[in-house]
């Protein structure tokens, strides 16, 4: 397994992505673990390194703790804690993804890319949960001049984040 370390310390084990299609009313769940080395580091640095950190530093981010210990996702996460494999990396990624989109059928109809990653922030482990809502762009063709519709791209690190959470792993 390849780790992809950033300047601010912060180290991913891993990462998948799930998407929300509330428009067609389904939900794609993540099959595999994205391969960390063909993550190039400037798209690293650039995309998730800036989420990241605007996240921990934005004033409207919240600090917040769960009712009971009891909790699924907390039941969730110690199940990974426990047997930190892709398999059930892949389990904790889908099942918080569904139930994001199963709260969201009644409530939304945003399309959404959802990025469950595991990463370490100074030796610290977190469950990184970021959905960001897809986007069109334009794109000219240098060579005819022609301009051409790229759709399902997602925005820029600078982008508002529409759901982020970041989970202590070790919650005590």
């Amino acid at each position: 397994m390849n780790e992809v370390e950033t300047t601010l310390a912060i180290q991913m084990k891993r990462i998948a992505v799930t998407l929300l299609d509330m428009e067609q009313s389904r939900f794609v769940s993540a099959s595999q673990t994205m391969d960390l080395s063909a993550i190039q580091s400037e798209v690293y640095s650039n995309f998730f390194e800036s989420y990241i950190d605007t996240t921990l530093n934005s004033p409207k981010s919240v600090a917040c703790k769960f009712l009971d210990r009891d909790n699924d996702i907390i039941t969730k996460i110690n199940r990974y804690v426990e047997y930190p494999d892709d398999t059930h990396f892949l389990s904790l990624a889908n099942d918080l993804s569904n139930k994001l989109y199963q709260i969201m059928q009644n409530v939304s109809n945003s399309n959404g890319s959802v990025f469950v990653a595991h990463i370490e922030i100074i030796d610290e482990p977190y469950i990184l949960f970021l959905k960001l809502d897809p986007k069109e762009a334009v794109q000219i063709d240098v060579e005819t001049l022609n301009l051409k519709t790229i759709e399902n791209i997602l925005p820029d690190a600078s982008s508002r984040v529409q759901k982020c959470a970041l989970i202590r792993m070790n919650y005590n």
